[in-house]
This record gives structure tokens, sequence and C-alpha cells, in this order.
């Protein structure tokens, strides 16, 4: 009886909740898949940095925005890789049930004992599975971060670099002799003008270069959450001591600080750009 008891409510479960439930997120899945591929190619072959926009009369994506939309959909998509990994673990451990109520009901235990440990190892090597998907994942997404970044920062730099060369001769230009400025100089479409401009221009790109590199950095911090979440569940699945995961810890301490501190780098050398037009 307590054997065709948790057959109908494994069965049960599985047609009224985690056939359509899975169903509907495959099918969420793939639209997302279909707008997070639109998504990248656009960042990759349409999307140009403020640098480029002034410059350029093409319309074009700007950049940062196509990352957030990228990184918008990517977090879509492993919110839905997450719930059918729990809906599989959930149908299970369901079945697991099932099966032990037979070997308990005919009173093997040592079977019941075999069954357990081998349910234990399939959810280890499950989630090692989801683990290691996730993480091919978020490198994937690093990587055209990286592609994006390294082109956009570098085209921004260049632009601030040859502008900022531009505003220090005409500073120099205008108070070669401080008594003697034309009065030209403070008409509307003056020299100070154009300064003035010049400088709004300057603090518009290096805020776009801001905007790429903390949208890399999310990324950045959500890899490496997935390298240790790979790393631990490896250790789970070889029943590693609690020294491994005590070492796995401080290691993704260390990795979390050094991109803490080679962002902070990598802002402060952005953050120079205007005074050194001062």
């Amino acid at each position: 009886k307590k054997y065709q008891e948790d057959q109908q409510e494994l069965e049960s479960f599985t047609q009224g909740v985690y056939t359509p439930v899975t169903s509907k997120l495959q099918k969420e899945l793939a639209e997302l898949n279909a707008q997070y591929t639109i998504a990248v190619d656009l960042l990759d072959l349409e999307s140009e940095s403020a640098s480029r926009m002034l410059k350029s009369s093409a319309l074009k994506a700007e950049m940062a925005f196509v990352m957030s939309c990228v990184l918008s959909a990517f977090n879509k998509l492993e919110l839905r890789h997450q719930k059918i990994a729990e809906a599989n673990v959930e149908r299970e451990r369901r079945r697991k049930r099932l099966e032990l109520t037979v070997l308990d009901t005919n009173g093997d235990m040592g079977g019941v004992r075999s069954l357990e440990a081998e349910f234990a190892v399939a959810e280890k090597m499950q989630v090692l599975h989801e683990a290691r998907g996730k993480d091919t994942r978020a490198n994937k997404l690093m990587d055209t971060f990286d592609r994006a970044t390294v082109r956009g920062l570098g085209d921004n730099q260049t632009y601030v670099d040859d502008l900022l060369v531009r505003i220090r001769e005409l500073k120099e230009l205008v108070l070669k002799d401080a008594n003697q400025i034309p009065e030209s100089v403070y008409q509307a479409d003056g020299l100070r003008e154009s300064l003035s401009m010049a400088q709004k221009a300057t603090e518009f790109v290096l805020a776009d270069s801001q905007k790429l590199l903390t949208i890399s950095n999310v990324a950045d911090i959500m890899l490496n959450e997935a390298d240790f979440a790979v790393s631990v569940a490896e250790a789970k699945v070889s029943n590693a001591e609690s020294s491994v995961y005590e070492k796995l810890a401080s290691e993704k301490e260390k990795e979390d600080q050094k991109i803490v501190e080679d962002t902070n780098i990598r802002m402060a050398s952005i953050a120079k750009g205007p005074e050194e037009a001062s």
C-alpha cells in the first residue's frame, strides 16, 4: 500500500508539476537564448563606445547599454537553468523514496543503504554537472565582455589622450600672456567655450569607460563564483576533507580581493584623465 501511495504521488508530481513546469522553463530558455545570442552579436558587431559615437554619424548601439542587456539576459537564463536543476533533483528524490519503500518493505536493509549511497553519489554528480555548465557559460560571458571592454576602453583612451593634448595646447596658447587675452576668448563661440565643451566631452567618455568596467566587473565576480562552485562540487564528489573546503574558501577570498584591487586600479587610472587637462 505504501508503495502504491508513493507511486501515485510520483506520477502526480511528474504529470501535474514536473512536466508542465520544466516544459515552460525549457521554452523560456529557448526564447531567452535566442535573445541572448542576438544581444551578444549586437555587442560584437554593432555597438560602439562613447568616443566612437561622438566621432561617427553612423547609428550604432551604445556599448555599455548592450552589455547591460547581455548581462540581464544571462541572469534570466541562469535562473531558468537553476529552476530546471531544482525540479530534476526533486523528481529524483521522489523516485528514490519510491525505490526505498520497496526495499524497506522487503526488509532489505543492505539494499536500502546501498541505494541511499548510490543516490547520494548521483546527486553530487548532478550538482557538479550543473556547476560545470554554469562555469562554461560564465566563461563565455566573460570572454564576450573582455572583447567589448578591450575595444571600448581602447577607443575611449585614445580619444581622451588626443583631446587632452589639444586642450593643453589651447590653454597654453590662451594663457601665454594672461594680460593680453583676446576678448574673443570669452565670447559664446570662443576658445573658452570650446575648452568647456572639450572638457565635458572628456568627462562623458571617461564616464562611459567607468560604466564598461563596472559591468565587466560584475561578470568577473560571477565567473569567480562559478569557478568556486565547481571546485566545491568536485570536492564533494571525491569526499574531500574539511581542510580542502577551507583552502578553497581562502583561495576564493583572495581572488575576490584581487578582482576588487584590479578594478580599483583600472578605475583610478580612468579617473586621472580630466585632471591631466587642468
